[in-house]
């Protein structure tokens, strides 16, 4: 493009600027306006995910239980449902 008046040159270059500056507005707006989103969806789904947590926390904890409980088991026992009934018909 071959400009010849200081004039124009320094026309297309704040019009350049001001364009920039208006889609780095818009995109800036757009990221904002995704976080807001994510905000309000997390303050409307709190409820339904602290419930989750707490309950994972729970099913957690009973599992813990119940391996505990199955290392205490004697060892007879455990061998003897490992093994196959070998007993006849």
């Amino acid at each position: 493009m071959d400009v010849k008046s200081k004039q124009y040159r320094d026309g297309l270059v704040e019009h350049f600027l001001a364009r920039r500056n208006r889609l780095r507005q818009r995109f800036d707006d757009e990221k904002v306006g995704v976080a807001n989103l994510q905000f309000e969806a997390a303050k409307l789904f709190k409820p339904i995910t602290s419930t989750q947590q707490q309950e994972t926390a729970k099913q957690a904890s009973e599992l813990n239980k119940l391996s505990d409980a199955l290392q205490r088991l004697p060892a007879r026992i455990i061998d003897e449902k490992l093994q196959p009934d070998c007993s006849p018909i």
